[in-house]
């Protein structure tokens, strides 16, 4: 369980450095809810889409699932800080508005959300809570981070995007060890 909340943690982190860039660029209010209907779809969407295949694999490879779940962590965490160490563009809030602009953010967005879903899988929380409280968390950090992000700079948005790679790498490593001692997560 505590894996899982760590794991939601970044999620949140992550929506939420996006989220901050948008407002950074000046999204307008009527986009707001639009912007978070479509990050909770897509961030509550993508990780059934891993779960599925996490929970199909979990059920034949068992404890070798586990590890490779603490290294997928691993990597996308590791790609996360790097994300944020680099000189990056700020999110594009060009045709926002426009279903099929918005529906590649949200797609864009919740990619790291697939392989979320796989470690899920893996982690056996309750799932239907779980899928529901991302959603729910992906809606509301998308907000506070456009009407944060309308007032503050770059460095906020970096340092979200740095934290939630922390928290993952460290997921993954947590994952890792207590694996390998046979200490249940």
């Amino acid at each position: 369980m505590i894996a899982a909340i760590g794991l939601f943690l970044a999620l949140g982190l992550d929506t939420f450095a996006v989220a901050l860039g948008l407002g950074m660029k000046g999204t307008a209010r009527r986009h707001w809810v639009r912007i978070g209907l479509t990050f909770a779809l897509f961030e509550g969407g993508m990780p059934i889409v891993g779960l599925l295949v996490g929970k199909a694999v979990v059920g034949r490879l068992g404890e070798v699932m586990t590890y490779a779940a603490g290294v997928l962590l691993l990597a996308l965490g590791a790609w996360e800080i790097r994300e944020a160490r680099e000189e990056q563009d700020e999110p594009s809030v060009e045709g926002v508005g426009d279903t099929q602009n918005l529906a590649a953010l949200g797609l864009a967005v919740s990619l790291d959300e697939l392989a979320v879903g796989f470690s899920l899988g893996v982690l056996t929380p309750r799932i239907g809570p779980a899928l529901v409280y991302i959603a729910i968390q992906a809606f509301a950090i998308t907000t506070i981070g456009l009407a944060i992000g309308s007032r503050v700079g770059v460095r906020l948005r970096t340092n979200a995007e740095l934290a939630a790679g922390i928290l993952l790498v460290l997921l993954g490593a947590t994952m890792l060890v207590t694996t390998a001692l046979g200490i249940p997560l």
